[in-house]
């Protein structure tokens, strides 16, 4: 970031002062004067400032709209009436163009990103002149220019990188939703980099001067280069493919790379300008990230409910199910958390105490000793190892049909909650799509929705919703019989039970993928879906340990994968109100999904919908 800005100011105003007719400072000075001269380059670096704090004020004031429209009657008839109207059809439409995915962030994400890129090319670029017209006249206006841009995102970068900061509470984005505009702003950092070191290497390169100005800059060019180096490291090691091939390596490479890259640039920036208040800020608003993690692990009380952070260690519980870790925290009410919400988990001693991963957690908060679940899909690596661990522990080394699931008791490090809770209680309808281990990701929600609404049936105050009808619908997508009898099987059941008792429409489809699943009535063909209570539809199996346990009949079961462009849909057809789709699951999958959410957002758009709003909370595997 700014590699080579330090380089081309002192070996402008001081290597070359006397070149070219031996040129004063105020020679150049003059020279310079109503030529975006070098005094008054910082104005670039505050114009990108501006451009952000304007952005900062649009998303802040979307999420007080949308926080004033749940919490307020008034305010929620205005935008989202119940019978629709334009404001339905115009945010429908404005969601069918802004929500959709590409690359792992959404279209207002890439707005955003490219709304800055364009912003720092046309004012690198735009501004004439690029050069001066001797060497001895100053540095190149463009080199200049691209390094103060490149200095001003530095602090905005480390703000978006933390994962606690002021940002969630501003705009409603987790830190993980945020974290695509931390990696983007880095790689628009090194692209200026890359424009300001250029111009320098030309204009030195032109008049034959590289050698001399290298030795008389030598040590300011060595802290360029360094700072550079590790900025390219960093945005190169940050694509998500070279993250999962070895997530340990990438956090602790990142950190120590970051520290390098932040240390070098402040020596080759030092004292030019007004550059060292931005090199302040980056390492304040870092430090002060960490003292406040810090503080509120030690004062969890500061802040009540989910945003309680807490770092302890616990004896949890850890059960080997097929191609499944299940661990239970006993936290007690020491950490409370909201559907939607994850934590970080560490376990093995110093021996893996930087291998530190988020997990989602896979059930909701009903009690106050109600303790944490967290369901963790098997690969390789440290998940591997702790299941054949597990797996040591049933005297045959496998489970049979019958037994016990395998299980031992592990002191497990927890560190969070983290992430934006989702916020089942606004919607009266929830449609929850998960594929396989994405699952843990719809309990939760399921759990508070069904807890928030028993309570408010029960107080016989008011009707939830104005009266808009209860309705859950789950589709869950697995792979083996085996994983719907063991992963899911109980949290399901009972909170499907509880739906029964409150007289809310409910249902629930189950696919399975294997080719050996089949319904009883018609196999190899998948079946209607049947609500609650039906036994139409049992799993036939091929022996004791795919066959589904009788509790999970009430499910419609079916063979082979659901075409989600024509299930949804057809979900959504009977909808009236607000709906928050809640789904997890592999990158096919959640594009199937979002299609589908899009092209209702479309037939809302043109008023063929009782629905007048409808969320999408989605999550992908991955770190």
């Amino acid at each position: 970031m700014g590699s080579l800005l330090a380089t081309i100011l002192v070996a402008s105003h001081h290597a070359h002062a006397h070149a070219h007719g031996g040129m004063t400072m105020a020679d150049i000075m003059a020279a310079q004067a109503g030529r975006d001269p070098w005094a008054d380059q910082p104005r670039h670096a505050m114009a990108l400032l501006y451009l952000l704090a304007a952005i900062l004020a649009t998303g802040t004031l979307c999420h007080l709209a949308r926080a004033a429209e749940h919490r307020f009657g008034a305010v929620r008839r205005l935008l989202a009436p119940a019978n629709g109207g334009l404001m339905v059809r115009w945010r429908a439409a404005a969601r069918s163009l802004l929500m959709r995915r590409y690359y792992g962030a959404t279209t207002t994400a890439w707005l955003v990103i490219g709304g800055v890129m364009l912003f720092v090319t046309v004012m690198s670029f735009s501004i004439q002149p690029y050069y001066r017209e001797m060497i001895g006249m100053g540095s190149s206006p463009l080199a200049l220019r691209s390094g103060w841009l490149a200095i001003a995102l530095m602090p905005v970068v480390v703000l978006l990188g933390l994962k606690v900061t002021p940002l969630t509470l501003l705009t409603g984005l987790s830190y993980a939703e945020l974290n695509v505009y931390h990696r983007w702003f880095s790689r628009i950092m090194l692209f200026l980099s890359t424009v300001h070191t250029i111009p320098f290497l030309v204009q030195n390169g032109n008049a034959g001067n590289l050698q001399t100005w290298f030795t008389a800059n030598r040590s300011l060019l060595v802290y360029g280069i360094v700072a550079y180096v590790a900025l390219f490291l960093i945005c190169i090691s940050s694509f998500l493919k070279l993250r999962n091939l070895a997530y340990e390596f990438f956090v602790v490479q990142h950190i120590v790379i970051s520290i390098l890259y932040i240390a070098f640039l402040w020596l080759h920036v030092h004292k030019l300008l007004v550059s060292d208040k931005y090199m302040y800020a980056t390492v304040g608003i870092w430090g002060g990230g960490i003292l406040m993690r810090s503080f509120m692990h030690i004062f969890p009380n500061v802040l009540g409910g989910e945003r309680r952070l807490r770092r302890g260690v616990f004896n949890a519980t850890i059960t080997a199910l097929p191609d499944m870790l299940q661990i239970t925290v006993p936290v007690n009410d020491q950490i409370r958390w909201a559907a939607g919400q994850h934590v970080f988990l560490r376990w093995g001693g110093m021996a893996r105490i930087m291998q530190n991963h988020p997990y989602t957690i896979a059930n909701a908060k009903l009690m106050s000793d109600t303790p944490m679940t967290i369901m963790i899909r098997v690969m390789n690596g440290v998940t591997q190892a702790l299941y054949d661990e597990v797996m040591q522990t049933s005297p045959s080394g496998m489970r049979v049909a019958g037994d016990a699931a395998p299980s031992l008791t592990k002191w497990v490090s927890v560190d969070g909650p983290y992430g934006a809770k989702i916020p089942t209680e606004r919607y009266n309808e929830l449609v929850l799509v998960a594929a396989g281990s994405g699952a843990a990701s719809i309990v939760a929600p399921l759990q508070a929705w069904v807890a928030q609404h028993a309570a408010a049936l029960a107080t016989a105050a008011r009707t939830p919703h104005e009266g808009l009808p209860l309705r859950v619908s789950v589709v869950w997508v697995a792979r083996r019989p085996a994983h719907l009898a063991t992963w899911y099987e109980t949290p399901l059941r009972e909170a499907l039970a509880s739906l029964k008792q409150l007289g809310v429409d409910a249902t629930v489809r189950v696919y399975v993928t294997q080719p050996e699943m089949a319904t009883a009535e018609t196999p190899g063909k998948a079946q209607p879906s049947a609500k609650i209570g039906s036994t139409t539809l049992v799993a036939a199996s091929s022996g004791p340990a795919d066959a589904l346990p009788e509790s999970m009949t009430g499910m419609s079961v079916a063979h082979g994968r659901p075409d989600l462009a024509v299930l949804l849909p057809q979900i959504w057809s009977t909808s009236a109100g607000r709906v928050a789709c809640v789904s997890c699951g592999p990158g096919p999958f959640m594009v199937a999904v979002e299609k589908a959410v899009v092209a209702q957002q479309r037939v809302m758009a043109r008023g063929a919908s009782r629905v007048v709003d409808l969320a999408l909370f989605a999550e992908s595997y991955g770190w």
